[in-house]
């Protein structure tokens, strides 16, 4: 590694790399970028201040890793279990999950929508948008609500 390494006296350390600075505290075993607290292992930055104060790295390793505690995590031997055919039989009733209630009503086919909720798929809702008469073609109406439209009426032939 290309670092700085700049000691204050006691345990703490600072340790510029590139444009990063981080802050080591060997007593504590912390550092700035959390990775010696998170893993238990000593990060780079933990390690040149370490090599620094010429300690052993293996010191700083958190007892989780060690062989004794790996020794005494294991060393419980479980014992094989016979098959389920050749597990007593008990004269207690069998516990069986809860009967399915039906409620009353229609059931829902699809959750509910929220007001102003646009859908995944299907038409386009047309709130916001102005409507436009087929008769007149002026913008604020349709051809229901039309000014003109009994004039309209009028002016077309009969068809019989």
């Amino acid at each position: 590694m290309q670092c700085n390494i700049e000691f204050n006296g006691v345990d703490g350390f600072e340790i510029r790399e590139g444009l990063y600075q981080h802050i080591v505290d060997i007593s504590r075993r912390q550092c700035s970028c959390r990775v010696w607290q998170l893993k238990g292992i000593p990060c780079e930055h933990a390690l040149a201040a370490i090599q620094f104060k010429r300690y052993d790295p293996l010191g700083y390793i958190d007892h989780c890793y060690s062989k004794e505690t790996y020794m005494r995590t294991y060393e419980h031997v479980l014992q094989p279990v016979t098959n389920m055919e050749m597990w007593p039989v008990f004269n207690h009733p069998s516990v069986a999950p809860p009967d399915i209630k039906i409620m009353p009503g229609k059931p829902q086919k699809a959750r509910k929508e929220e007001a102003g909720e646009i859908p995944k798929s299907g038409k386009m809702p047309r709130t916001g948008m102005a409507m436009t008469c087929s008769n007149c073609h002026n913008r604020g109406h349709d051809k229901r609500g039309c000014p003109k439209k009994d004039s309209a009426a009028w002016t077309e032939p009969a068809k019989f």
